[in-house]
């Protein structure tokens, strides 16, 4: 194998499993309010939108566009886009939890204004 072809496969191992990595990261960050959790589930929420677009338009241009050595990076971050709801799907399910259980740790404050 080429020196090229080994850093396009290490590029795209990692595009694909930044997902897991971002997982391990809100684990150990461990958010523990409801506005946390509201927070982060809305960070989530655009960066997996973020990465679809991204992860579309180089699909779609490398289409049209053949470079074909560059082609499986489009893929690589639609498939990182749509592994962003492991660690979203963790935070609605932590998200539930706190609001099912409404330990006075991790209500809300009441916003007044």
């Amino acid at each position: 194998m080429t020196e090229e072809k080994l850093l396009r496969i290490g590029i795209g191992l990692i595009v694909v499993t930044s997902p897991f990595f971002l997982w391990l990261v809100l684990r150990i960050a461990n958010p523990q309010s409801q506005a946390e959790l509201r927070t982060q589930i809305a960070r989530m929420r655009m960066l997996r939108w973020i990465s679809y677009i991204v992860g579309l338009a180089l699909f779609l241009i490398l289409l049209v566009y053949p470079l074909g050595r560059y082609f499986n990076l489009g893929f690589a971050v639609l498939t990182a886009s749509v592994g962003l709801e492991i660690p979203m799907g963790w935070l609605k399910n932590r998200l539930a939890r706190s609001e099912k259980q409404g330990n006075p740790s991790t209500e809300v404050i009441p916003h007044s204004g």
